[in-house]
């Protein structure tokens, strides 16, 4: 599977961001709970190097809450700030302004010292597609006034936001990188949405995830839909898309549709808590 996709206003962002490092204090880095490492750009951290940051897990709601403890020891671990947050109900949203006033500490200090008591920080928020930087900059300025949508791509220029802690922060789009050399990483980025399903082939992207489900998620699936599943993915999806009546006029599955299908309960949590990565797929990739 080949996926280039990379809009114009992505490489611009890219130039931009190099060019408006040296205005910011601090990044703040976020990537999908979900697929913590398919979700990070390779990119941001030359773009970003030598500033303090943090990295902020979003959609932990959707994610497996047992992979998100191993990914927030990964990170301690690695002497990393993070924060896991569920946006959508505020949990421990506060906490970043906390880890930014840690991090910041020794800087705003020195200001003090100085005589300077209101030194406004600035931070630039960074991340691929859909991962969830407007609503959370909605969230922290307490006021809906970045574009959100479901779908990749709706942010598209930068724009300064002042926010009730005091800090100002920098609403980049999302950046992508230019090619994916790994397929599991590009099938990854299309099942949570940050790729849009348009330039995919859905079918063959519904039959690659249901082949992770029944292998790590069968239970969530016979659950959901009610189904006793094999350990063959055709034969999974035969079941499923008779269960679910998605069928031709002739009785046959009807695969457009049941892709469709299947993708959507994914990524509405219908299936559960699901992660595609964990700490461990870093010692693989290494190896």
């Amino acid at each position: 599977m080949n996926i280039n996709w990379f809009p114009g206003h992505m490489f611009k962002t890219q130039k931009e961001i190099k060019s408006m490092i040296n205005l910011v204090d601090i990044v703040i880095e976020i990537r999908d709970a979900r697929a913590m490492i398919s979700t990070t750009n390779p990119d941001i951290e030359n773009l970003t190097k030598g500033k303090p940051k943090i990295i902020i897990l979003s959609k932990v709601d959707l994610a497996d809450k047992k992979v998100t403890q191993e990914w927030i020891k990964y990170f301690k671990d690695q002497g990393v700030e993070c924060v896991d947050v569920n946006i959508l109900k505020s949990t421990n949203i506060k906490k970043i302004n906390e880890k930014i006033n840690l991090l910041m500490k020794d800087k705003l200090d020195k200001y003090r010292a100085k005589g300077v008591k209101n030194y406004t920080l600035r931070g630039m928020i960074l991340g691929i597609p859909n991962v969830g930087k407007s609503s959370l900059i909605n969230k922290i300025s307490n006021n809906n006034i970045v574009k959100v949508g479901n779908r990749p791509g709706v942010t598209k220029s930068k724009q300064w936001i002042k926010t009730k802690w005091g800090i100002e922060l920098l609403d980049t789009p999302g950046i992508l990188w230019p090619k994916f050399d790994n397929e599991n990483v590009a099938l990854n980025l299309v099942y949570i949405g940050s790729i849009k399903d348009e330039i995919l082939d859905i079918e063959e992207v519904a039959y690659k995830l249901l082949g992770y489900l029944t292998e790590n998620y069968k239970s969530n699936l016979e659950e959901v839909y009610k189904v006793e599943l094999t350990d063959d993915v055709g034969e999974n999806l035969e079941i499923i898309g008779r269960k679910l009546g998605c069928l031709t006029k002739g009785s046959c599955i009807n695969y457009m549709r049941l892709s469709k299908v299947i993708l959507g309960d994914f990524r509405s949590s219908k299936l559960g808590n699901i992660s595609l990565e964990c700490p461990e797929d870093l010692n693989r990739e290494a190896s």
